[in-house]
């Protein structure tokens, strides 16, 4: 999601055509240092990689765009147009073109593509004597993960300990 996002804040940023173009998509992949013959090379493979290439490959130098699948993860909170799919191996594949950022009413909230961990929160505490802990590198969204799981459930009590 962080890469879509920097992409998104360079195309509004300035109308010039940049040099670059990019697409992004969200799933699995490896990532990672692969040995041939004692040469070295860090890569990603995977078909969540091979599409994104395509998409690559479809587009125009100062273009960028996304999957569906990422789409689907940020609609909430930029405007997208959805341009016409292209084939690969007779199967289509959505794309997406940013347009904005998404206007917001103080009932819509902005919290997108953390669904499963809510669940998983919602699910650890709710149906068990559990203690959790959530712990992650800084800005990856803890904070509002706690905040959101409070705001759906009431009456729950929570204790907070901060140590200096």
């Amino acid at each position: 999601m962080n890469a879509a996002r920097a992409l998104i804040e360079i195309s509004k940023k300035n109308t010039q055509k940049y040099d670059i173009k990019a697409a992004t998509n969200l799933g699995y992949c490896f990532a990672g240092l692969i040995t041939i013959h004692s040469f070295s090379f860090y890569t990603t493979i995977g078909d969540t990689v091979n599409k994104a290439a395509r998409l690559v490959s479809s587009i125009n130098w100062g273009e960028f765009c996304l999957t569906h699948e990422m789409y689907m993860v940020l609609k909430d909170v930029f405007q997208f147009n959805e341009q016409p799919p292209i084939h690969v191996k007779g199967k289509p594949i959505r794309r997406y073109s940013f347009v904005s950022k998404a206007e917001f009413t103080k009932d819509k909230k902005r919290f997108v593509g953390r669904e499963y961990f809510l669940s998983r929160l919602k699910k650890e505490l709710l149906e068990s004597d559990s203690i959790v802990i959530v712990e992650s590198e800084g800005g990856i969204g803890k904070t509002s993960l706690v905040r959101e799981f409070l705001d759906q459930i009431q009456d729950f009590k929570i204790l907070n300990i901060k140590f200096d």
